[in-house]
């Protein structure tokens, strides 16, 4: 992640959102497939996976989508899901953030009051999600997931995010 904020400046990414849009419908597509079809990438390329996840969230800042997709790789039960994709997140945005607040302090000293609203915003969606967590069956929470990551992919192949 550090690697791809540094680099998120200098490089065009439409090229990439577009690939990445595809490998995430295809990721995200598997998990709809009949246990007899379905397949997992093999746990020896999680340090490439991990790699590669860091490089494209760093530079394309999506990198919830591509974790997402990795982790339904995994037969975590729903709240380590969560927790792991959390604590992967932080860790990364402790990278990424004074990367950007270096590279783009202009642009964020002036959106002040939209990154209040998100913030706050981001502690009421954790709340309405633990809720939810609670009362969603493991295999509704990975339909979900796998749905999202699907519908992330279509709207970055697409260019609309």
């Amino acid at each position: 992640a550090f690697v791809g904020s540094l680099l998120q400046a200098e490089l065009e990414s439409g090229t990439l959102k577009i690939g990445l849009g595809i490998l995430l419908v295809i990721l995200g597509a598997v998990e709809f497939l009949p246990p007899r079809f379905s397949w997992s990438l093999p746990k020896r390329l999680d340090p490439i996976g991990g790699f590669l996840s860091g490089l494209l969230g760093g530079v394309l800042g999506n990198q919830g989508a591509v974790r997402s997709a990795y982790l339904l790789n995994y037969s975590l039960s729903k709240e380590a899901f969560v927790a792991t994709a959390t604590v992967i997140a932080c860790l990364i945005d402790a990278t990424r953030i004074p990367i950007y607040l270096l590279s783009y302090y202009n642009e964020i000293a002036t959106a002040w009051p939209y990154l209040i609203a998100t913030i706050l915003s981001a502690f009421l969606g954790t709340l309405i999600g633990k809720w939810l967590l609670d009362i969603v069956t493991l295999g509704a929470f990975r339909r979900v997931v796998a749905g999202s990551v699907v519908i992330v992919g279509i709207a970055m192949a697409m260019a609309l995010i």
